[in-house]
């Protein structure tokens, strides 16, 4: 009864002061939308898990040179890194890759990665739809094919799995469709097709983005920069001209995922939540201000005797 009574007397108090019952709601509206959405952005860049099986295990290696604090290897260090790193169960490098997507609905340049065979293994995704890459893939001379990120596979081919075993044409040049990988999946950034990285086809000069690998369950991180750092020193010794001075660097995913966003994303957050503050101490300054209008109503209440 008092409960019903007290949202009576509210609902009166605020029909006689529509305006202050107005701007409490935007005070408190303005603080909460700003940091429900700061954190939901918040948590989807920071506290999320990587979506792939144990990320904790996985890392990305590179090169490092001087003046250079992240350096693109080559594809005869990745296969040195395959030959001579004992660190990893699978190890696997892409590069990045922009092709013109031909078709009924025009031209349109696309974000597409080169992949080694078993990347996705590395990751511990398949295609949803077909199969991933072989090494028969991967080797010189194979046929063109591509797997398809599920966006692209739903505008260009409207979800029809007859689509896997046709051509798309990358460049002019057909590529056999040979899979589809599960919605959301788009690694790395927003990659919307993949083909095979060809590294046996590929010079020495031939230029990747970086390697992943998949830690074994007795190796730590620090183990896998010390072999690395190994493995390093062995290249130099076999490339003098074209590895001098560089080392490989070794970082989790998660970590190279976050790289230059953690701090930026943080302080949006704590700026969220000073405007969180500052609007509940609004609202309290205009619910004191209301009561300091009402002193006299309150003099004459304690005079008639009321609590």
């Amino acid at each position: 009864m008092s409960l019903f009574q007290d949202v009576r007397y509210a609902s009166r108090r605020f029909r006689r002061a529509p305006g202050f019952v107005v701007a409490v709601v935007l005070c408190l509206g303005l603080g909460l939308g700003a940091t429900t959405g700061v954190f939901s952005f918040f948590f989807g860049i920071v506290l999320r898990p990587l979506p792939f099986p144990e990320p904790d295990r996985l890392v990305v290696l590179f090169e490092t040179a001087p003046g250079f604090t992240r350096a693109s290897p080559s594809h005869a260090d990745f296969e040195g890194w395959r030959e001579h790193a004992s660190s990893f169960s699978s190890l696997g490098a892409y590069g990045g890759l922009r092709r013109t997507l031909s078709g009924v609905e025009g031209p349109e340049v696309v974000e597409g990665t080169r992949v080694s065979h078993d990347l996705f293994g590395v990751l511990g995704v398949q295609p949803h739809l077909g199969r991933g890459f072989s090494p028969d893939d991967d080797g010189p001379g194979a046929q063109p094919t591509v797997i398809l990120g599920h966006g692209i596979w739903m505008s260009r081919f409207g979800g029809d799995r007859d689509a896997l075993g046709s051509a798309l044409l990358l460049d002019e040049r057909p590529h056999t469709i040979i899979g589809v990988m599960p919605v959301g999946f788009a690694f790395p950034d927003e990659a919307s097709f993949w083909v095979p990285l060809r590294t046996n086809a590929a010079p020495r000069g031939g230029i990747l983005n970086a390697a992943v690998g998949r830690l074994k369950s007795e190796v730590t991180l620090e183990g896998a920069r010390s072999d690395m750092a190994r493995v390093a020193a062995l290249m130099r010794e076999m490339y003098p001209e074209s590895n001098a001075e560089r080392e490989i660097a070794v970082r989790s995913l998660e970590d190279d995922f976050l790289w230059g966003l953690k701090t930026p994303v943080t302080l949006f957050l704590v700026v969220a939540a000073f405007v969180l503050v500052l609007a509940s101490a609004n609202v309290a300054n205009l619910l004191l201000a209301q009561g300091a209008t009402r002193e006299q109503e309150m003099v004459v209440r304690t005079a008639l005797g009321a609590a």
